[in-house]
Protein backbone atom coordinates (compact mmCIF):
# COMPACT_ATOMS: atom_id res chain seq x y z
CA UNK A 1 0.00 0.00 0.00
CA UNK A 2 1.16 3.58 -1.20
CA UNK A 3 0.94 5.96 1.72
CA UNK A 4 3.35 8.73 1.18
CA UNK A 5 4.38 11.22 -2.03
CA UNK A 6 7.85 9.66 -1.96
CA UNK A 7 6.36 5.75 -1.75
CA UNK A 8 4.48 6.47 -5.04
CA UNK A 9 7.41 8.41 -6.99
CA UNK A 10 9.07 5.19 -5.87
CA UNK A 11 6.75 2.82 -7.22
CA UNK A 12 5.40 4.44 -11.04
CA UNK A 13 8.80 3.59 -12.62
CA UNK A 14 8.05 -0.21 -12.37
CA UNK A 15 4.30 -0.15 -12.46
CA UNK A 16 5.15 1.96 -16.04
CA UNK A 17 7.76 -0.79 -17.23
CA UNK A 18 4.94 -3.28 -16.34
CA UNK A 19 2.07 -1.47 -17.90
CA UNK A 20 3.85 -0.93 -21.27
CA UNK A 21 4.83 -4.36 -21.59
CA UNK A 22 0.99 -5.59 -20.72
CA UNK A 23 -0.64 -3.52 -22.97
CA UNK A 24 2.05 -1.74 -25.84
CA UNK A 25 1.82 -1.99 -29.83
CA UNK A 26 3.98 -1.49 -31.92
CA UNK A 27 3.21 0.93 -34.65
CA UNK A 28 1.83 0.06 -37.92
CA UNK A 29 3.95 2.49 -40.03
CA UNK A 30 7.23 4.10 -38.66
CA UNK A 31 6.81 7.22 -40.38
CA UNK A 32 6.04 9.94 -37.63
CA UNK A 33 2.85 11.57 -38.46
CA UNK A 34 3.27 14.53 -35.52
CA UNK A 35 3.40 17.59 -37.13
CA UNK A 36 5.26 21.00 -36.01
CA UNK A 37 3.01 23.90 -34.61
CA UNK A 38 4.05 27.35 -36.34
CA UNK A 39 4.92 29.94 -34.63
CA UNK A 40 1.48 31.72 -35.34
CA UNK A 41 -0.49 29.22 -34.78
CA UNK A 42 -3.32 30.47 -32.20
CA UNK A 43 -4.76 27.76 -29.91
CA UNK A 44 -7.00 30.40 -28.12
CA UNK A 45 -8.29 30.64 -31.26
CA UNK A 46 -8.83 26.78 -31.91
CA UNK A 47 -10.40 25.92 -28.10
CA UNK A 48 -13.66 28.28 -28.19
CA UNK A 49 -17.03 27.70 -29.55
CA UNK A 50 -17.64 28.75 -32.81
CA UNK A 51 -20.63 29.89 -34.44
CA UNK A 52 -21.60 31.18 -37.83
CA UNK A 53 -24.06 33.69 -38.67
CA UNK A 54 -25.14 35.44 -41.67
CA UNK A 55 -24.96 39.27 -41.93
CA UNK A 56 -27.76 41.52 -42.92
CA UNK A 57 -28.25 44.05 -45.14
CA UNK A 58 -27.34 46.98 -42.22
CA UNK A 59 -24.36 45.16 -41.65
CA UNK A 60 -25.69 43.64 -38.35
CA UNK A 61 -24.86 40.29 -36.59
CA UNK A 62 -27.30 38.65 -33.94
CA UNK A 63 -25.39 36.44 -31.50
CA UNK A 64 -27.19 35.20 -27.79
CA UNK A 65 -29.99 38.10 -27.63
CA UNK A 66 -27.32 40.88 -28.51
CA UNK A 67 -27.08 42.60 -31.85
CA UNK A 68 -24.04 44.16 -33.13
CA UNK A 69 -22.87 46.45 -35.73
CA UNK A 70 -20.03 45.88 -38.24
CA UNK A 71 -17.79 48.53 -37.89
CA UNK A 72 -15.58 48.68 -41.49
CA UNK A 73 -14.34 51.56 -43.19
CA UNK A 74 -13.83 49.82 -46.56
CA UNK A 75 -15.90 46.92 -48.40
CA UNK A 76 -18.75 47.68 -46.34
CA UNK A 77 -21.14 46.35 -49.54
CA UNK A 78 -19.38 43.37 -49.89
CA UNK A 79 -20.03 41.91 -46.20
CA UNK A 80 -23.77 41.92 -46.61
CA UNK A 81 -25.35 38.94 -46.73
CA UNK A 82 -21.75 36.93 -46.07
CA UNK A 83 -21.27 34.15 -43.62
CA UNK A 84 -19.39 34.95 -40.51
CA UNK A 85 -17.15 33.35 -37.95
CA UNK A 86 -18.44 34.05 -34.54
CA UNK A 87 -15.50 32.69 -31.98
CA UNK A 88 -17.10 32.52 -28.34
CA UNK A 89 -13.64 32.96 -25.87
CA UNK A 90 -13.49 31.24 -22.57
CA UNK A 91 -13.90 34.50 -21.00
CA UNK A 92 -16.66 35.42 -22.74
CA UNK A 93 -15.21 37.35 -25.04
CA UNK A 94 -16.17 37.33 -28.81
CA UNK A 95 -14.79 38.08 -31.93
CA UNK A 96 -15.93 38.43 -35.61
CA UNK A 97 -13.93 36.60 -38.60
CA UNK A 98 -14.61 37.08 -41.96
CA UNK A 99 -12.10 34.70 -44.60
CA UNK A 100 -9.37 35.10 -41.91
CA UNK A 101 -9.73 38.67 -41.02
CA UNK A 102 -10.67 40.05 -37.59
CA UNK A 103 -13.94 42.49 -38.04
CA UNK A 104 -14.59 45.46 -35.62
CA UNK A 105 -17.80 45.73 -34.40
CA UNK A 106 -19.87 47.31 -31.77
CA UNK A 107 -23.06 46.86 -29.65
CA UNK A 108 -26.10 48.14 -31.24
CA UNK A 109 -28.44 50.08 -29.23
CA UNK A 110 -31.59 50.39 -30.46
CA UNK A 111 -33.64 53.56 -29.07
CA UNK A 112 -35.41 52.86 -26.19
CA UNK A 113 -39.22 52.12 -27.56
CA UNK A 114 -41.64 54.43 -25.35
CA UNK A 115 -44.74 52.76 -23.91
CA UNK A 116 -47.20 55.02 -25.31
CA UNK A 117 -50.04 55.26 -22.88
CA UNK A 118 -53.46 54.79 -24.87
CA UNK A 119 -56.33 57.20 -23.43
CA UNK A 120 -59.29 55.23 -22.63
CA UNK A 121 -62.66 56.43 -23.85
CA UNK A 122 -65.07 57.74 -21.24
CA UNK A 123 -67.82 55.72 -20.79
CA UNK A 124 -70.96 57.70 -21.58
CA UNK A 125 -72.47 55.60 -23.72
CA UNK A 126 -75.83 54.45 -22.46
CA UNK A 127 -77.40 50.68 -22.90
CA UNK A 128 -80.70 52.09 -24.29
CA UNK A 129 -78.05 54.17 -26.83
CA UNK A 130 -76.01 50.89 -27.58
CA UNK A 131 -78.77 48.86 -28.55
CA UNK A 132 -79.52 51.65 -31.17
CA UNK A 133 -75.96 50.89 -32.34
CA UNK A 134 -75.52 47.21 -32.85
CA UNK A 135 -78.69 47.19 -34.97
CA UNK A 136 -81.73 45.31 -34.67
CA UNK A 137 -81.17 40.83 -34.62
CA UNK A 138 -82.07 38.86 -37.36
CA UNK A 139 -85.83 38.04 -37.91
CA UNK A 140 -87.25 34.66 -36.83
CA UNK A 141 -86.88 33.23 -40.13
CA UNK A 142 -83.64 34.43 -41.14
CA UNK A 143 -81.02 31.45 -42.09
CA UNK A 144 -78.18 32.19 -39.13
CA UNK A 145 -81.57 30.97 -36.80
CA UNK A 146 -82.18 27.28 -38.66
CA UNK A 147 -78.63 26.49 -39.47
CA UNK A 148 -77.99 22.74 -38.70
CA UNK A 149 -74.85 20.97 -38.85
CA UNK A 150 -75.19 17.18 -39.71
CA UNK A 151 -74.95 14.88 -36.47
CA UNK A 152 -75.26 17.68 -33.91
CA UNK A 153 -78.44 17.02 -32.07
CA UNK A 154 -80.04 20.79 -30.82
CA UNK A 155 -80.30 21.58 -27.84
CA UNK A 156 -83.80 21.71 -26.04
CA UNK A 157 -83.34 24.93 -24.95
CA UNK A 158 -83.19 26.85 -28.86
CA UNK A 159 -86.56 27.65 -30.02
CA UNK A 160 -87.39 25.96 -33.28
CA UNK A 161 -89.84 26.85 -35.79
CA UNK A 162 -92.32 24.35 -35.11
CA UNK A 163 -92.56 24.18 -31.78
CA UNK A 164 -95.73 21.84 -32.19
CA UNK A 165 -94.21 19.05 -34.01
CA UNK A 166 -91.40 18.63 -31.81
CA UNK A 167 -93.78 17.79 -28.68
Amino acid sequence: RISSMEEGNAFLPSYIEKHNRKFAKRPKSPINAHKVIESDFNLENILCLHYERKITKDLMVSFKGITYQIIEAEHKHRLCGQRILILEKEGGGVEFIYKGRTLKVKRYQDLPKENAVMELKPATVTVAEGRHLRGKPPGRYHPWRSFKIKGVVPSPFTPSRNMSSSI
